[in-house]
């Protein structure tokens, strides 16, 4: 593959390839140029950037393309990824599989996800600096073969995260419409996930911008109505010994998992920012909308669960 010494070279030579076209950009580094010549790939190309899809893949975004700057964007991604039902039902464990108290509950749920998100915040600041994604990113700390094994492992982590949400959700609908069959509501949730993720950064960041929007209004309802109820349990004992620490552990190995496993994501959603945003500012907003979501919909999912020791109707529909 040619190398050329600007962007207009490629253009002006582009018709000879029908691949991306190799240029040195302004900050000296080797890009790709993805809409220069007359081949079908690029025509499908410059067709995909017209829509706002993305037209990059795991390629090192050049500076000249790292244009973002609205980044509460990266806050309120976060926010509407834990503004979920699953994050909900990780507080709604602590109770019944854990034998934990509400007391103990909130304080592993606010000090574990403290710890638990502080690497996302970490990585997520290497997205400007680098233009990297975190797969890509990683083989600088894992080398060049190691780090195919984690990428392995991170497909089988979405994989069983997508399987999750998708049958949470068709579980939901079902909830909602009980005419519509579970296999009707994952094909939905996949078909609209699959949509979304088609078009890439823009989009995503787009739609997450405002869906946390009407989740935290029907989280904030299910707290008015069990407020309400007063079916909220506070008086679940606080114990000690070893028999609690057992439990704190455990539980919390399941809000750290959570909450850390979002690493590998984690400079994805930053890449396309320019390298002279502050790093502590993309740290602070990571951290606000990881943080204060998951500590949000796991106490709310806590403290629902208290009602289930005395009152029937929450234990039978648990």
């Amino acid at each position: 593959m040619a190398i050329f010494e600007t962007k207009s070279d490629v253009e002006s030579n582009g018709e000879k390839k029908d691949v991306a076209r190799g240029y040195v950009g302004a900050d000296g580094v080797h890009q790709e140029d993805f809409e220069a010549g007359t081949s079908t790939y690029a025509k499908l190309q410059r067709l995909a950037g017209k829509f706002g899809v993305e037209q990059r893949g795991i390629e090192r975004v050049p500076e000249d393309e790292r244009t973002d700057d609205a980044i509460m964007n990266v806050g309120t991604m976060w926010c509407s990824a834990n503004m979920v039902v699953s994050s909900f039902a990780i507080g709604v464990l602590a109770i019944p599989v854990f034998s934990l108290g509400f007391a103990d509950t909130a304080l592993t749920i606010v000090f574990i996800n403290f710890l638990g998100v502080l690497p996302v915040c970490f990585f997520s600041t290497f997205g400007p600096k680098f233009g990297l994604r975190q797969m890509v990113l990683s083989r600088y700390w894992y080398g060049y073969y190691v780090v195919k094994l984690v990428a392995v492992f991170n497909i089988l982590a979405c994989l069983g995260w997508s399987a999750v949400n998708s049958i949470v959700g068709a579980q939901l609908f079902n909830a909602v419409n009980h005419d519509m069959p579970g296999w009707a509501g994952i094909i939905i949730i996949a078909l609209s996930t699959l949509v979304i993720c088609t078009f890439g950064y823009r989009i995503v960041h787009t739609y997450e911008r405002f869906s946390w929007i009407p989740c935290f209004i029907i989280f904030l309802i299910v707290l008015g109505v069990f407020a309400h109820s007063g079916n909220f349990n506070n008086m679940l004992p606080l114990n000690t010994g070893p028999s609690e620490a057992g439990s704190v552990l455990s539980f919390a190995a399941s809000v750290f998992g959570f909450a850390t496993g979002w690493t590998s994501y984690a400079a994805d959603y930053t890449c396309y920012y320019p390298p002279s945003t502050s790093r502590m500012r993309v740290f602070l907003v990571t951290f606000s909308g990881l943080f204060l979501t998951l500590c949000f919909t796991e106490l709310l999912g806590a403290a629902v669960m208290t009602a289930s020791v005395n009152d029937p109707t929450f234990s039978a529909a648990y």
